[in-house]
């Protein structure tokens, strides 16, 4: 069966334009209407045309959720109006053909909005990876989405300290109303120097890297505690850059828990999802404002910018 969808496609740097295209829906798919499709930050290189060897225009969006509207003949499990994530991109659509082994259930009771199963089965993973033993301190530099889930994942397990590094004011605040014992902004003090006053010059036992960029890497690496400490790398560095590793002679064990990570996709969904139904993951903190897939620039460029009182953008393709 034929059915036709708008797809916001990216055109050239930082300007999208909606396209009506026509999908064929296998007899073994589902078709879904997408609810939501949240604005991920990996997607900025994309968004900015700086990813080596890309090609206009392009279809983006990967944490999607939504509800079924049509089911194939040949699907079993699956009804109308079952609301499902973990879907086939593009996500930044108003439909999506799935197979139902790329389907996951969206629990009762939680937001379509916050159900959004790529990043919270990440979150997941980057939790169970910042493992925190009792009595431990834990640094996390980057409270954006993504790293704010993973602390509040670490909430509640014996931690001494959960000392939270933002330049955001906003975003340290709610650092703290989800758990944070410290707040730091190094445009305020010198964070090397504060962790080490905080635990007495022994350093800290976990650091949970979630910007991305070099420069935390390092801040991480001077403050993590010898022997053996543990350094999460929670944020996509996805573009060359220079790094200084010279601090590194603490044996740090290093995780990268992104989806080549995982040893069990599903089960890592199946907690994401958990933790979102059961407010261990703080979605509505987390999920700050919503855009009608006409304004999906608008979308990206605060994405981009992240003002203060921003943390997770949404798409919602059939909003009118």
């Amino acid at each position: 069966m034929k059915r036709k969808r708008v797809v916001a496609m990216l055109v050239e740097p930082r300007r999208f334009e909606l396209q009506e295209e026509e999908v064929e829906v296998r007899s073994d798919q589902v078709w879904v209407r997408v609810e939501a499709c949240g604005i991920c930050h990996s997607e900025m290189v994309f968004y900015l045309g700086k990813w080596q060897g890309m090609r206009f225009p392009l279809a983006m969006g990967h944490e999607h959720s939504g509800v079924i509207e049509e089911v194939g003949s040949e699907v079993k499990g699956w009804q109308v109006g079952d609301r499902v994530t973990c879907l086939p991109g593009p996500g930044f659509a108003s439909h999506v053909a799935a197979f139902p082994a790329h389907l996951a259930r969206v629990p009762d009771g939680l937001d379509i909005d916050h159900a959004l199963g790529e990043p919270l089965q990440c979150a997941a993973r980057c939790a169970r990876a910042s493992a925190v033993e009792f009595g431990d301190t834990a640094l996390l530099i980057g409270c954006g989405f993504m790293g704010l889930l993973t602390m509040a994942g670490l909430v509640g397990n014996g931690t001494a300290e959960i000392i939270a590094v933002d330049t955001n004011s906003y975003r340290l605040q709610v650092a703290k109303e989800l758990g944070a014992t410290v707040t730091l902004n190094p445009r305020e003090v010198d964070v090397v120097e504060e962790v080490m006053r905080i635990t007495e010059g022994r350093g800290v036992e976990v650091a949970i890297e979630a910007t991305g960029k070099p420069e935390p890497v390092e801040l991480a690496s001077r403050v993590l505690r010898t022997p053996r400490p543990k350094l999460v790398l929670v944020g996509w560095h996805n573009l060359p850059a220079t790094y200084n590793l010279s601090h590194w002679a603490n044996g740090a064990v290093v995780h990268n828990p992104h989806p080549a990570y995982a040893l069990n996709p599903e089960e890592d969904i199946r907690r994401g999802l958990w933790a979102a139904s059961k407010g261990v993951f703080p979605m509505r903190k987390m999920v700050t404002h919503r855009f009608a897939l006409k304004d999906i620039g608008k979308g990206f460029e605060m994405a981009m910018l992240q003002e203060e009182g921003y943390i997770k953008g949404v798409v919602k393709p059939n909003w009118l």
